[in-house]
């Protein structure tokens, strides 16, 4: 049953919570359920089983008020975004920033950090519909020879946005000289709003082999768009 229903092109059946189209199968399961419930009632492992009753109940309530929050994505969910915003009620810019990117340093303080670039004023972006506006852009000569170890950037903003926001991305590219690097993360994620300074965050691993030509950090949109960027700082972390 679970196998033919979600053998669909969409197997959410839109943007739901769980697969909406098994509702249907509810009452017809509900039998064997509690002959289930039945036999594990006569048994010692009883305690158990009703306690992780409980814990799954209180597990789906939660997920709930995530979902109606938008936490818990009607559609970009994967699993290492899952693991960082389970049964956690203050998920951070950081944990927003897995719904783009896979990259995360678990352990930064072994780590140490020196300051690439700190935005001193404000920054008004006006941008025409598919543009790309530049942030910041350069490469240290030292972090360029350096390429035997790893290497990562942390990036923090806190953007205004007023128009164009949906589909904005804020994104790091590396390049060398066979190629590139490319890291985005959305401006519209779980806990931003349009018309209010919003906090956003990630981290970019730097390519450990090659000769770093260029780091730049963009903000592009596929409309056009306009917001301020209230601060930004771009930090290595070797």
């Amino acid at each position: 049953n679970i196998w033919i229903i979600t053998a669909w092109s969409d197997w959410r059946y839109g943007a739901s919570f769980s697969t909406r189209a098994l509702v249907q199968s509810y009452p017809v399961l509900a039998f064997p359920f509690i002959a289930l419930v039945e036999q594990i009632d006569k048994t010692k492992l009883r305690l158990g089983f009703y306690a992780l009753g409980v814990y799954l109940t209180g597990l789906n309530l939660f997920q709930t008020w995530q979902y109606n929050t938008g936490v818990l994505h009607y559609r970009d969910m994967n699993p290492k975004y899952y693991s960082h915003i389970y049964l956690n009620a203050t998920p951070t810019a950081l944990d927003m920033s897995l719904l783009d990117t896979e990259e995360y340093l678990y352990h930064p303080e072994g780590f140490k950090e020196r300051m690439l670039f700190e935005q001193e004023k404000e920054l008004t972006i006006d941008l025409p519909r598919d543009s790309i506006g530049t942030i910041w852009q350069g490469v240290p000569t030292d972090v360029a020879a350096i390429s035997h170890q790893d290497q990562w950037l942390k990036i923090t903003a806190e953007i205004l946005p007023k128009k164009g926001y949906y589909g904005a991305q804020l994104t790091c590219t590396a390049k060398q000289e066979d190629g590139s690097k490319k890291r985005s993360v959305r401006l519209n994620h779980p806990l931003a709003e349009t018309g209010q300074v919003n906090q956003y965050a990630f981290y970019f691993k730097l390519p450990s082999v090659g000769q770093l030509q260029d780091i730049r950090l963009t903000l592009q949109s596929p409309s056009t768009f306009q917001g301020v960027i209230k601060s930004c700082e771009v930090v290595l972390l070797l």
